[in-house]
């Protein structure tokens, strides 16, 4: 018996209560919606429309989506193939965790969440979890979904299920919000995973360090048209999703839910192929311009590697027309040709040109690097006193030439 009836039910044993035309259409606009679709719904099973099947766990019933894309699917300019051809050593720098050195890139799962909000919280939920993997020769994308609030625990065993075997996982922003979500979610579970405890490259970082500044956002959808050449065609907008959602829960809509799930498909392919063209960009980066050198240059400073560093920014160097918006990178190479390879001929070389280029508007930065390049100077003149070559003067006034000593008395 359902809430209409039962209430019907209690009205109609009392002979005395009668439902008034305004309780009546008060009750037709808070039960009747979502009753009615709900039946519709019972006629047109969800997972059917959506090309799934309805999965039991101990904890219910959800429904979980499968599909398969061969490796040589390609997503904009990439291939899925691609990212065997970075090494985990730039995927580790690219996330910062020296632990994904260690993983091969079928130990990752690439992970992104639809929601019923932004904000974050308890309030919040995923009810739809999609999961890349490489296995065999494809790449294979579950998506596991809840139809109703009570059918979350089921999601999340069905979910569970497949972080078996994971060792690593790649997201954008998952760091902040997909993975602390779903960790929450599991506790008012009454259950617990540990994905904040994996390795994790968390593509939104490494992708602002290298397009900040090049585009109007970082977004996901804007680096896939700008850097991957695959803008998105007849897609839902992030916005509509989780009013969608409710549309669903509360009156049986499923109009969106398909293009819903296609968005959500098409982000998890989109951090396959951005994370294989970040990975160009770290491991190959001197055909790029010289703006895109001077931010990989400073990514290699931000993770360690100031020799990959200095290939890098020297290289800018000679685009100086393009390369030499930000000084600070170029200010941290002399440092470092200066004090650590103590080279103050090449650390000259880089504060001169860094002064000649005009990207130094701050007169506290300029005349620093006037008293580096005296510095540096008086450590060339120091240098070339103490230690003469062939022609030059030595401290005894006498010519060191060719087979002489420069120390003859």
């Amino acid at each position: 018996m359902n809430l209409r009836q039962r209430l019907e039910k209690a009205i109609g044993e009392s002979p005395a209560r009668e439902v008034s035309p305004d309780l009546a259409s008060r009750l037709e606009r808070v039960v009747g919606p979502r009753l009615a679709a709900t039946d519709s719904h019972r006629g047109a099973p969800v997972h059917e429309l959506l090309g799934g099947e309805v999965v039991e766990s101990g904890a219910g019933a959800s429904v979980v989506v499968r599909r398969s894309f061969a490796l040589g699917h390609r997503h904009g300019s990439m291939e899925l193939s691609s990212l065997f051809s970075v090494s985990a050593d730039v995927l580790a720098r690219l996330g910062r965790d020296p632990r994904i050195a260690e993983l091969e890139v079928r130990d990752l799962l690439f992970l992104d969440t639809e929601t019923t909000g932004l904000s974050g919280g308890a309030g919040t939920c995923a009810f739809l979890i999609g999961a890349g993997f490489f296995d065999g020769g494809a790449f294979h994308v579950r998506q596991f979904f809840m139809r109703d609030y009570h059918e979350e625990g089921a999601m999340l065993a069905a979910f569970r299920e497949l972080l078996c075997g994971v060792k690593g996982i790649v997201t954008f922003n998952g760091k902040t919000f997909d993975v602390p979500l779903i960790e929450e979610r599991f506790i008012l579970n009454r259950e617990r995973v540990a994905l904040r405890a994996l390795p994790h490259l968390d593509l939104l970082f490494p992708a602002r360090r290298l397009w900040r500044g090049a585009f109007d956002d970082c977004r996901l959808g804007t680096l896939e048209a700008r850097v991957l050449g695959a803008p998105r065609e007849d897609d839902v907008e992030s916005r509509l999703i989780p009013s969608a959602y409710f549309s669903f829960v509360q009156r049986g809509d499923a109009t969106l839910l398909p293009k819903i799930f296609s968005h959500n498909r098409n982000d998890i392919i989109a951090l396959v192929s951005l994370a294989s063209s970040l990975g160009a960009a770290v491991q190959d980066p001197f055909g790029r311009s010289g703006r895109e050198l001077v931010k990989v240059g400073r990514l290699h400073q931000d993770s360690g590697d100031p020799s990959a560093a200095r290939e890098c920014l020297e290289a800018a160097l000679d685009r100086e027309n393009e390369a030499l918006e930000d000084p600070l990178p170029f200010v941290r190479l002399a440092i470092h040709l200066e004090h650590r390879e103590k080279d103050p001929e090449r650390a000259r070389e880089v504060v001169v040109r860094l002064l000649a280029s005009g990207a130094c508007r701050r007169a506290s930065l300029v005349e620093d690097l006037h008293r580096r390049l005296e510095r540096l100077e008086r450590k060339l003149a120091r240098r070339a006193f103490t230690s003469p070559g062939e022609g030059e003067i030595s401290r005894s006034g006498t010519a060191a030439g060719k087979g002489e000593s420069p120390c003859t008395s």
